[in-house]
This record gives C-alpha cells, structure tokens and sequence, in this order.
C-alpha cells in the first residue's frame, strides 16, 4: 500500500540502509515493457533505476 511503501523507504535513513521499494505493479510494468517514465520510479526516496539497471532490468 502507498503507506507502507512510504514508511519503508522514508525510514531506511534510520536503519542505515538504501534498498529501494517498488510496487509488485512497477515490476509487472517493467516486465512488460512499460516506460519507466510512465512507472513513477523517479518517486521513491531510494532511487531505484541504478539498481535496476545493475540487475538487467534497464
């Protein structure tokens, strides 16, 4: 849900962490070929593109 996904990625400066949260649907979007402009990934607190690029997923 949009709270826990804000309570995650907002709270990790705490646990000393940067893992970035993405929705199950930014994944299933990036699966099929969806425009990440069009996914909201520019969002998160953690910015999760460079990982997924390290991961192939970019």
């Amino acid at each position: 849900c949009p709270l826990c996904q804000f309570n995650l990625d907002s709270q990790q400066r705490y646990a000393g962490t940067k893992i970035p949260v993405l929705y199950l649907t930014q994944l299933m979007g990036l699966a099929i070929g969806v425009r990440t402009e069009n996914l909201g990934l520019s969002m998160p607190f953690v910015e999760p593109r460079s990982l997924l690029k390290e991961k192939g997923f970019l």
